[in-house]
């Protein structure tokens, strides 16, 4: 049943989309012009690192300059080509879940947001092509507003990153990298493009895609619209503590009302290149409408649902430009406005009118829009002999936010944000040694603005309190050691920072998605981690191998604590706080290609983190997970290419809330509800194969299985778990067409 809190659509809210359909036609039509030699063989080098990247992948993201993912002393995972084909998902946390040390908060199968070594939210820094993506990320169920399609692969970093992205990065990167533009050789033009379909039925999910490109050799276009509707998700359907009365049951099963969602994502992008080098222009907007179960007051049978309206829209210009050849200057201006509106729930009513920022004060409790823009300037240089070798990158980068909240209830405060940075980071090579150096120091000032928010309230009178200075240095230093062929041993100290939030600072209300009342401290510090790590490495023709173990100490680590009061609405009240912490775990991935058609993958991960005045956990903490994998492929059969066969365990161990700290630690006192969960294993099935379409390209075709014993169970990190369980069996079907003109 769809619920009764969908927002009900505009014409005005595809405009954006329709602006960018209609000028990429225009662009498809307009000639193509020819490139020079030079260029010719920049596109040919180019096209050699694409093909790179399927074998050894490369990376950019915390490193100082393009290196392999075995050689450098940064922890990264590189998540591209049929892989990442086969583990997207509407989400960003879904689809990296399955890398080691990488989790996934959801809440139903609409929103995903990746936990790096126990670290999410304002720790773990989410990137589009290298600049941060502010999507109001202080909520637990707030996910990152990406659109995993529109990726060509995707980076993550664990470990301290504050070194090239400054505040919100002492956890990790997730550097989400476009499409790239394409080109074309020999005086050549093309245009081609693919369609794409992706089916789930645990929330009768229809995933609808077009991509286009048009290439020449001096200029290029792409442009690319996904569509995504879903119903309400199933879980497996056992009796419920309303049915049967016995503790721990869940209060909702089987076909989970007000769960359905809509997106409608689309991107556009534009690139010039000549012999001095190249510049791209990208547009990308994302919308999504969806509902939340929340659990009721009393006993309704079908729960409350919370209904949602996001957008995102993004504008990058960025370029590179060839001084010479050892330096590079790479420069990026990036705007992102994002909106987050949410209704009341029954009893309210939501009817936009007019535009997306006219309604009905009584529709919208909560309405949050940020527009944030950056200027970033990296001077890349080749080995200078003038600092004995060092490749790397120096940068400077000025961020301003700006945010109004206009809703009745504002639980982020309208204000502004500036941050200006100056940072460097080199790497140099001595025989089997690689070691990495940077630093960095921002100047950073947050403040609130009454006349940016619609409820003063939640603003402090003292001005001294409204205004708040972080002038902060970061570090890091790396090193590998190759001390044989196939052995190598990394280490890694770093120092990040993370100023608080304009939400932590000054909430002040009804936070309807977590089913809480939350309280801000205005007097808060700023986060500094102090993260170490080693590292085994080892890589032959049959094996892979990589292990971590990692210390991560924060400093005045910030926190949302139940008070053990109720508003008079009966909700838990929750206030901000801070303490020192420490989390310390390891995680470890093995690939072994027993044959040349067989291999076994194994992955595990553990993370513990406590205060350390009390020795209470952490909040937000994964469970101890494993996962072991076997793959069968053949190079052929018949028509049928690249066919592969799949099986992969997922295990988690039990795992107990932290108590008065956790999100929805509330359920633990609930006799249908748990904030700790059991442990459980899943099993899920997998099947894929190409099929050559001559000229046009490669047919891809994907299916399999989730959860396939449909087995009840609640995630650590679902959001759902204190009254719901989560998601049973899905059956998927992933179709790739591609075509050319």
């Amino acid at each position: 049943m769809q619920s009764t809190n969908r927002f009900i659509r505009c014409p005005h809210r595809f405009l954006s989309i329709a602006t960018f359909l209609i000028t990429g036609s225009l662009l498809l039509a307009a000639p193509l012009s020819a490139q020079d030699e030079n260029a010719e063989e920049a596109a040919e080098a180019n096209s050699d690192e694409e093909a790179s990247l399927e074998l050894d992948p490369i990376t950019t993201t915390g490193t100082a300059s393009p290196i392999s993912v075995l050689d450098a002393p940064s922890d990264v995972d590189v998540v591209g080509g049929a892989e990442k084909r086969r583990e997207q998902g509407g989400s960003l946390g879904d689809s990296l879940d399955q890398l080691a040390g990488v989790s996934n908060i959801s809440t139903g199968t609409q929103v995903g947001k990746p936990v790096v070594r126990g670290l999410s939210g304002n720790r773990v820094r989410v990137l589009n092509d290298g600049v941060g993506v502010n999507h109001q990320q202080f909520g637990v169920r707030h996910a990152p507003n990406i659109e995993p399609y529109f990726a060509d692969r995707i980076e993550v970093v664990r470990g301290a990153s504050s070194v090239l992205y400054g505040s919100d990065a002492i956890g990790g990167a997730v550097n989400v990298i476009p499409v790239p533009v394409p080109y074309a050789r020999n005086g050549a033009t093309r245009i081609d493009g693919a369609f794409m379909g992706h089916y789930g039925s645990v929330n009768n999910e229809r995933t609808y895609g077009l991509r286009l490109n048009a290439a020449g050799e001096a200029n290029g276009l792409t442009a690319a619209v996904i569509s995504r509707q879903a119903g309400n998700m199933t879980t497996p359907d056992v009796g419920t503590f309303p049915e049967t009365s016995i503790p721990g049951r869940p209060n909702f099963s089987g076909d989970l009302d007000h769960t359905d969602y809509e997106q409608l994502n689309g991107e556009l992008a534009y690139g010039h290149r000549g012999d001095w080098g190249s510049v791209t222009m990208r547009y990308q907007h994302w919308e999504d409408e969806h509902n939340f179960l929340l659990p009721p007051p009393v006993n309704l049978p079908n729960g409350i649902g919370i209904g949602q309206n996001l957008e995102n829209d993004t504008l990058q210009i960025s370029g590179e430009f060839f001084l010479d050849p050892v330096w590079t200057l790479a420069p990026q201006l990036s705007w992102v406005n994002n909106l987050r509106q949410s209704n009341p729930g029954p009893g309210g009513t939501t009817r936009p009118t007019g535009s997306t920022r006219e309604f009905l004060s009584e529709d919208m409790v909560l309405d949050l829009e940020r527009d944030s823009y950056t200027a970033r300037l990296e001077a890349r240089h080749a080995r200078l002999s003038a600092i004995g070798g060092a490749s790397g990158r120096l940068g400077v980068e000025f961020v301003r936010e700006e945010q109004e909240s206009v809703g009745p209830v504002a639980l982020s405060p309208g204000g502004e944000i500036e941050n200006v940075s100056l940072f460097g980071l080199e790497e140099w090579r001595r025989g089997d040694w690689i070691f990495n150096l940077g630093l960095r120091y921002d100047d950073r000032t947050q403040s609130a603005d009454p006349n940016r928010t619609f409820d003063q309230s939640v603003i402090p009178e003292d001005p001294a309190l409204r205004e708040n200075n972080y002038s902060v240095f970061s570090g890091s230093v790396g090193a590998t050691w190759k001390f044989t062929d196939r052995w190598s041993a990394v280490a890694n100290i770093g120092r990040g920072f993370r100023a608080p939030e304009l939400f932590e600072l000054y909430v002040n209300g009804v936070h309807g998605g977590v089913a809480a009342q939350q309280r801000g401290n205005a007097k808060l510090d700023e986060e500094i981690s102090l993260n170490t790590d080693l590292g085994l490495r080892f890589s032959s023709d049959r094996f892979r191998f990589k292990a971590t173990v990692y210390r991560n100490r924060i400093d005045d680590y910030i926190f949302l604590s139940n008070t053990g009061e109720t508003n008079a609405g009966g909700l838990p009240i929750f206030a901000t706080d801070q303490d020192d912490a420490t989390l310390t775990g390891g995680d470890m991935t093995l690939r072994w290609f027993a044959t040349e058609r067989f291999e076994l993958r194994a992955t595990a991960e553990a993370v513990r983190g406590e205060f350390d005045a009390t020795g209470e956990d952490l909040p937000l903490l994964p469970a101890d997970q494993a996962g072991l994998g076997a793959i069968y492929t053949r190079d052929s059969m018949g028509a049928l290419a690249n066919l592969y066969a799949r099986a992969d365990l997922r295990y988690a161990a039990d795992k107990d809330s932290a108590g008065r700290r956790e999100p929805f630690s509330q359920f633990d006192n609930t006799p249908f509800g748990t904030a700790s969960t059991d442990a459980y294993t899943l099993l899920d099935l997998g099947i894929g194969f190409d099929v050559g379409l001559g000229s046009h390209g490669t047919l891809n075709v994907d299916a399999g299985i989730d959860n396939v014993f449909d087995e009840d169970y609640r995630d650590f990190l679902d959001t759902y778990k204190g009254y719901a369980l989560s998601p049973g069996r899905n059956y998927w079907l992933k179709v790739r067409v591609p075509f050319a003109l």
